[in-house]
């Protein structure tokens, strides 16, 4: 909601136009905002007691300056030596509860205790950071969306889904959404795999409680769903998720979901069910560049306080263009082996460890004028009727222009076959294509980290 400075500020504004003194604010060590409720952290008893004498001017202040009524709460920091047992141990309790909500899920908190109130969803990974993830131009957008989104969940970008083929950094992503959420507003994060909330769904079913484990959503402030493509073709438990999706967005409540496709793509998917997740912003990532791939491993051996020399780091980018968890895998097999064998990190060493992970020129065999087309509709978001259609404008001119220059590169096909293929053009209209995009490459950053996203991707999918 706010920083404890700019609710002091507020707050002291507020009471010096209404002639109230303010001196109680010097109590207060800090506070925290949730949906509903604001905590206020006092030093020791006696300050909670002065504090609490003024709730009733703090209630009318945040109703004033927000038209909301918060619930007031006053946690002691530390406990007092002079109360007894009984009343030190529920003040540390209380304390407990509730500043710990900024480090913990609803499932589970840092210490692995389970939250009380809830035994659903995992517990988010501490590392998954946006500090810890690498931008590149296939993640730039996505990232920014989920930034935005920590900072005002449930706001501009709700629903928000991320799709991507696995190992590109959706799992990452999300979860760096739920720390800084927990972190920065106190609010109760539920992250839940689909194939784990399957099993869960199952298990309620089986032992008549489902009512009690749909209703353990209902204290989520935000709902992050991973893989939710686990869920198709599966009738009932689409429908469970639906109500705790719809009772949540009905309350405002942020949700972001992953996939790796778009709904549209899901064949055994409820429709209602797939326009209430789409209805929102949508983000795709694709596999990195070899700028970004490079950046991913130089941190990957930092992050283990190791230098290696760059042209090594330059010679494995060139090479895994797949995706982030397979360059991540890399970096993590490659010290194995060279502590293991006590040998530092050289050529031969790397050629080892990802021969089987390269993908190299006999690969485009495996690479036809149907893969070009479905990648570029994809990743540029073009329809395939316009892409083949006598349409001449400058967007879907650039398009198809990028399938002509893909398919001379990447396949064996002539220029005649590539005019069929793209809505029946003549083969000088493909030359020309192509003749232009080559010079565009050259000379164009832009379009050069297009086609060069674009080649990876085709080749990954041809994997």
């Amino acid at each position: 909601m706010t920083n404890f400075s700019d609710f002091i500020a507020g707050l002291r504004s507020y009471l010096r136009k209404n002639d109230l003194n303010s001196d109680f604010l010097q109590l207060m060590e800090d506070v925290s905002f949730t949906q509903d409720k604001i905590i206020i952290y006092a030093k020791n008893v006696e300050d909670k007691n002065i504090i609490s004498k003024k709730s009733s001017t703090i209630g009318k202040y945040l109703k004033s300056e927000h038209n909301s009524d918060y619930r007031i709460s006053i946690i002691v920091l530390e406990s007092n030596p002079n109360a007894s047992d009984n009343e030190n141990e529920a003040s540390e309790a209380t304390k407990s509860i509730d500043i710990s909500s900024k480090i913990k899920t609803i499932a589970k908190s840092k210490n692995g205790k389970s939250n009380s109130n809830l035994s659903v969803g995992s517990e988010i990974n501490p590392n998954m950071t946006f500090n810890s993830f690498v931008v590149g131009n296939n993640s730039m957008f996505a990232f920014n969306v989920c930034k935005a989104i920590a900072k005002n969940p449930g706001l501009n970008y709700n629903p928000c889904l991320l799709y991507g083929a696995s190992g590109l950094g959706k799992t990452h992503l999300v979860q760096a959404i739920g720390n800084e959420i927990i972190e920065n507003l106190g609010l109760n994060v539920c992250y839940i795999s689909c194939d784990n909330f399957i099993k869960e769904y199952g298990e309620a079913a089986g032992t008549g409680k489902m009512n009690e484990y749909i209703r353990k959503f209902d204290d989520a402030s935000v709902l992050i769903a991973d893989d939710i493509q686990f869920l198709e073709g599966k009738t009932g438990i689409q429908e469970g998720f639906f109500n705790i999706f719809n009772t949540l967005k009905n309350k405002n409540k942020q949700i972001v979901c992953t996939s790796d496709k778009p709904t549209s793509d899901f064949n055994k998917f409820e429709q209602r069910l797939s326009s209430r997740i789409s209805e929102g912003v949508i983000a795709t990532l694709s596999a990195p560049d070899e700028e970004t791939r490079y950046a991913i491993i130089k941190r990957k051996f930092s992050e283990r306080n190791l230098s290696i020399d760059d042209k090594y780091i330059k010679y494995i980018a060139e090479r895994i263009i797949t995706n982030v968890r397979d360059l991540e895998g890399t970096v993590k097999t490659l010290i194995a082996y060279s502590e293991l064998i006590h040998e530092e990190i050289n050529i031969k060493l790397i050629n080892e460890v990802i021969k089987d992970k390269v993908i190299n020129d006999k690969e485009n065999e495996k690479i036809d004028g149907n893969l070009i087309i479905d990648t570029v509709i994809e990743s540029m978001n073009v329809n395939k009727k316009d892409l083949l259609s006598k349409k001449r404008t400058k967007t879907i001119v650039f398009q198809r222009d990028c399938c002509a220059y893909l398919m001379n590169l990447l396949t064996e096909m002539t220029h005649t076959e590539i005019g069929i293929m793209l809505g029946g053009r003549d083969h000088s209209t493909i030359i020309h294509s192509i003749d232009k995009m080559k010079e565009q490459y050259q000379n164009d950053v832009k379009t050069k980290n297009i086609i060069d996203n674009l080649k990876e991707e085709i080749k990954r999918k041809s994997l």
